[in-house]
């Protein structure tokens, strides 16, 4: 497993969601999920959810406490790392 494939999966996942359409890999790797207007609470929960269920993984609110850590890019490293443990 390495960081862009998990990249891709959240990418598919938020076209999946109606978050995304073809926005370029550089924009959404930016992309602040916690921030982002397009995803509501329910559409967050539901992505967090199918990360964690495709991983095998939990992703703790402390986690993503960081604003810095909110970001698609930052997230499929998160995701690695526990992935690796």
């Amino acid at each position: 497993m390495n960081k862009e494939k998990i990249f891709n999966f959240l990418k598919q996942e938020l076209k999946n969601l109606g978050i995304i359409k073809n926005e370029k890999n550089n924009q959404l790797k930016k992309l602040n999920i916690i921030r982002d207007d397009r995803l509501d609470s329910l559409k967050l929960i539901n992505f967090l959810l199918r990360i964690e269920n495709k991983y095998k993984v939990k992703i703790l609110s402390s986690d993503l406490k960081s604003t810095k850590k909110q970001t698609l890019n930052k997230i499929s490293e998160i995701i690695l790392k526990k992935i690796e443990k």
